[in-house]
């Protein structure tokens, strides 16, 4: 019988090996990853293919994040006074000065009399002697001052009170985490957060990507401490209380495929673009890589599908970095945090990984033969 020639066999070879689905490698190929089902039998899609481009991807952008850039609810600037109002733990030194030789307060040869550790007590008051409670809670030093001194008129209406305020637990804030001196900090007057952060000694200098977390009663904010550096409106005054927690971020996101480097990688700031974080996974491959399918796994989880958002909860983002319209939008588009960036195989590779098969098993066809 006459032989089948060399190339026929290969290509037999190819085929029947292509026929399989064992043929190694490390990513798939774009179409395999968009692939979707069509027909009246298909079942529905899964997953939303959005791709790229200079005129989608602000659209993008403006999705829902999960970046930990600033937590729901944080706080505004409030308020311009220069003096901490009175709360109850703090510790008050009332001096009470009287003219009056039949005062009731001072002895002979003095006209002061100092009353030491007024603490105000949870209601917000503090005792004065002949007069009993007074509500100072809420009150600046001076306004409390005018208070007490209203308080003497009808016991003694020639006293001037003198008032010393010592900041107690409500007036002191707790700063602690990746910060140079943590411990519990006195406020005098207004105070912000970076304000209180430089109190502390700063955040400490190898943090990748640092947050604040602000503990306030039994909420909890969280913001990027880069983003309290670019601007005044987030960098909100802070209150007797309060907890300061300075800690690095654990955002991060998952490199697979085509990639110099296959693992975990740390955001190392709040705005990686996609070009970035293919240069931190060690960029696409050459000889494997297709620059014309990087693609960006989300899911969006809690998302309002199409709700001026995605329009499904899993989305597919495709990258084009063939085009400079492709790689201007990839410098643009944002990786979230738990992001999967893929990078998938060129068709060309897994071609020659077959035929290199095919010529492996033609081989040693070849040699069973001899």
């Amino acid at each position: 019988m006459r032989p089948y020639p060399r190339r026929a066999m290969i290509l037999m070879a190819a085929s029947s090996v292509a026929a399989c689905a064992a043929v190694p490698r490390g990513a798939p190929v774009l179409d395999e990853v968009l692939d979707v089902e069509t027909g009246d039998d298909a079942a529905p899609a899964t997953f939303a293919v959005e791709r790229v481009t200079g005129a989608s991807v602000d659209r993008y952008n403006g999705w829902p994040h999960r970046h930990s850039l600033i937590g729901d609810g944080w706080p505004q600037m409030r308020g311009n006074s220069s003096d901490q109002a009175i709360r109850a733990g703090d510790t008050l030194i009332v001096t009470i000065w009287d003219a009056d030789d039949n005062s009731l307060f001072g002895s002979p040869g003095t006209r002061a009399t100092v009353i030491e550790g007024l603490r105000v007590t949870d209601a917000g008051a503090v005792f004065l002697p002949y007069v009993d409670d007074v509500r100072v809670a809420g009150m600046t030093a001076d306004e409390a001052r005018a208070e007490l001194q209203e308080a003497l008129q009808d016991i003694a209406p020639s006293a001037q009170v003198q008032l010393v305020q010592l900041a107690g637990r409500g007036n002191a804030i707790d700063i602690l985490g990746a910060v140079g001196a943590a411990g519990r900090y006195e406020l005098d007057g207004d105070t912000s957060v970076l304000g209180a952060l430089a109190l502390g000694g700063g955040a400490a200098p190898d943090l990748r990507n640092a947050h604040v977390r602000l503990l306030r009663g039994d909420r909890a904010y969280l913001v990027a401490l880069d983003r309290l550096y670019s601007g005044a409106a987030v960098d909100t005054l802070v209150r007797g209380g309060d907890r300061l927690l300075v800690v690095d971020s654990d955002d991060q996101f998952i490199a697979l495929g085509a990639l110099g480097q296959e693992q975990i990688v740390p955001l190392p700031a709040n705005h990686v673009s996609a070009l970035e974080a293919l240069a931190l996974a060690g960029g696409v491959q050459d000889s494997r890589g297709d620059i014309a399918g990087i693609l960006v796994l989300r899911d969006y989880r809690a998302a309002d599908p199409g709700a001026g958002g995605p329009p499904m909860t899993r989305v597919i983002f495709v990258i084009d970095l063939t085009s400079a319209d492709g790689l201007f939008s990839a410098e643009r588009f944002l990786i979230n945090p738990g992001d999967v960036l893929l990078a998938t195989e060129s068709k060309v590779t897994r071609a020659e990984s077959i035929l290199s098969l095919a010529r492996s098993a033609f081989g040693l066809g070849n040699a069973v033969t001899n």
